[in-house]
C-alpha cells in the first residue's frame, strides 16, 4: 500500500502511523533505523508506535547487536489493509 494512501485512511488521528509501519513491514523484517528513515519519524515516537503494535500482537521483535528488528506476526493483517486501500482509492476527493 502506498504510504500516502495509508495516511488518507486515518487523517489527522495519529492512527496512520501504525498503518504506515505495517506497510513498510510488508516487505519483511526491518530494522528500526530503516523504519525511521522511510517514515521520517523520531526514534522515541517510533518506539511508542512499535510498542503499541507489539501489545496488540501485530508485530514481533528481535535484537541483533545494537539493532532492533521488527516483523509482522500474521500476514493476514494485509488483507484488511488492502481492503481499506481499495475503499480509499475508489473515493473521489470532494
Amino acid at each position: 500500500m502506498n504510504i500516502l494512501i495509508t495516511r488518507r485512511i486515518a487523517p489527522g488521528t495519529g492512527a496512520s502511523c501504525p498503518l504506515e509501519i505495517l506497510e513498510v513491514l510488508r516487505d519483511g523484517e526491518q530494522c528500526v533505523c530503516h523504519l525511521e528513515s522511510v517514515l521520517g519519524l523520531r526514534q522515541a515516537y517510533m518506539s511508542q508506535q512499535l510498542m503499541a503494535l507489539r501489545k496488540v500482537g501485530l508485530v514481533a521483535h528481535r535484537k541483533d547487536g545494537l539493532r532492533m528488528y521488527y516483523r509482522v506476526l500474521d500476514p493476514g493483517v494485509y488483507a484488511i489493509l488492502d481492503v481499506a486501500r481499495s475503499l480509499v482509492s475508489r473515493r473521489r476527493p470532494s
